[in-house]
């Protein structure tokens, strides 16, 4: 086991963040591809973090070293569209993804993101101030 500091946490925290914002976009970007048959059509992805720290191990400022960041198959449905070309029905697949699941995904990543950002600066901006209170005297 390793020290966790306040830097090693915020960069883990914008790294799963970072993951989850590239998962959604990658399931906003198939949502209206149609593929002609049921195989071709690719899967959504989800984030799945193992060993992630828990709150007694950052109280105590320690890290497991095999945290785990990736992203798998949703395990989403297929779904079956019918649309027709010169009046003769033509068969689609198209993955049955939830765009309005994924929207309110990738927003609550970008914020959380954003607030470990926010973190990191005023962790940046607290240290520069204690390293001129230490000059000064």
């Amino acid at each position: 086991m390793e020290k966790l500091s306040a830097i090693d946490l915020m960069s883990l925290s914008m790294q799963i963040e970072m993951q989850k914002m590239e998962t959604a976009t990658y399931n906003l970007s198939i949502i209206n591809q149609s593929f002609g048959d049921r195989l071709s059509v690719p899967h959504a992805q989800k984030v799945d973090v193992a060993n992630l720290p828990t709150i007694h191990d950052v109280v105590a400022g320690v890290l497991p070293q095999d945290v785990q960041v990736n992203s798998q198959d949703d395990g989403n449905v297929v779904g079956r569209v019918v649309s027709y070309e010169n009046g003769k029905p033509v068969i689609e697949y198209q993955s049955d993804i939830k765009i309005e699941a994924q929207m309110i995904s990738l927003n609550e990543a970008t914020r959380a993101y954003e607030a470990s950002l926010r973190l990191f600066n005023i962790n940046k901006e607290m240290s520069s101030k204690i390293l001129q209170i230490g000059s000064k005297r």
